[in-house]
C-alpha cells in the first residue's frame, strides 16, 4: 500500500512486483467507505523497457572479509508513496534478467493509470557495486531522496543514499553517496545458512515544512 501524502484521496493505491521479465509492476486499488471497501485488482501496468530477475540467490551480494555473501532479498517493491499525483515506488532488482550477475536500487515515478513519468536504477554496471533495500520519499516540490545498502568485495556494507532535486535531467539521481561506511564483516546466520540482511530502510519528509528529507539505513557495525 502507498503512503498518501494526500488528505483529500478517496482511494488507496497498492503497488506490487508483477513480471520482470516483461518489465511490469501491478497497480491495485481499495475504495468505498470504511465497512464496504471494493479491492479492484490490476487498474494498471507501469511498464519500462528494462527487464529484472525475482530473485538473485542467497547470500548473493559479496563484502569485504569473509567469502560468505550478505542475502539481498527479492524484488518486492517495499516502497511505496503517493505525492504530488504520482506513485513514487522503489524496490531491489536483479539483472540481468534470468542470470543475474548483481542487484540494483531500482526506482518509479508514475500516474495511477499506469503511464511512467520517471524510471532509473543505481547501480554499478561493471557488477563490483551492489545495491538493495531501497526506501524512496518525494516532498512538497518533487524531489526525491533515495536511501538503500551497498555491498562489495572491496567494502563492508554500508549506508547509502542518493538525490535529485525536480528540476535535474528526468530519470538521472546524482551521485551515489555513502551516509556510513561499513566496518566490519557481517555474518548473522541465526541459525541457518542465510546471512540476512533484512528489509530496514525508511526514507520520509519531514512534516514540520515537506522539504528537508530523513533516511535511516544499515550499515555493517563492528
Amino acid at each position: 500500500p502507498a503512503q498518501t501524502y494526500d488528505n483529500s484521496l478517496s482511494t488507496m493505491y497498492l503497488v506490487e512486483d508483477w513480471d520482470g521479465a516483461t518489465g511490469k509492476l501491478r497497480v491495485s486499488t481499495i475504495t468505498g467507505p470504511v465497512g464496504s471497501e471494493v479491492l479492484t485488482i490490476g487498474i494498471s501496468f507501469p511498464t519500462t523497457t528494462n527487464q529484472w530477475t525475482y530473485f538473485g540467490g542467497d547470500d548473493f551480494a559479496p563484502q569485504l572479509g569473509s567469502t560468505h555473501g550478505i542475502d539481498t532479498g527479492d524484488s518486492r517493491t517495499q516502497s511505496c508513496s503517493y505525492r504530488n499525483g504520482s506513485l513514487w515506488v522503489a524496490q531491489t532488482a536483479f539483472v540481468p534478467l534470468n542470470s543475474p550477475t548483481r542487484s540494483v536500487a531500482q526506482w518509479w515515478q508514475f500516474l495511477p493509470g499506469g503511464t511512467v513519468q520517471q524510471f532509473g536504477r543505481i547501480e554499478d554496471p561493471t557488477g563490483n557495486r551492489f545495491f538493495a533495500y531501497p526506501s524512496i520519499a518525494a516532498n512538497a516540490s518533487n524531489d526525491v531522496l533515495i536511501g538503500y545498502s551497498r555491498f562489495s568485495a572491496s567494502q563492508y556494507a554500508s549506508a547509502n543514499y542518493s538525490f535529485r532535486f525536480a528540476a535535474d535531467p528526468p530519470n538521472i539521481l546524482r551521485d551515489d553517496t555513502v551516509l556510513h561506511v561499513g566496518e566490519g564483516v557481517y555474518l548473522k546466520t541465526v541459525g541457518s545458512t542465510l546471512n540476512r540482511w533484512g528489509d530496514y530502510s525508511a526514507t520520509c519528509v519531514d512534516p514540520v515544512n515537506d522539504l528537508t528529507m530523513w533516511t535511516i539505513q544499515e550499515y555493517a557495525s563492528t
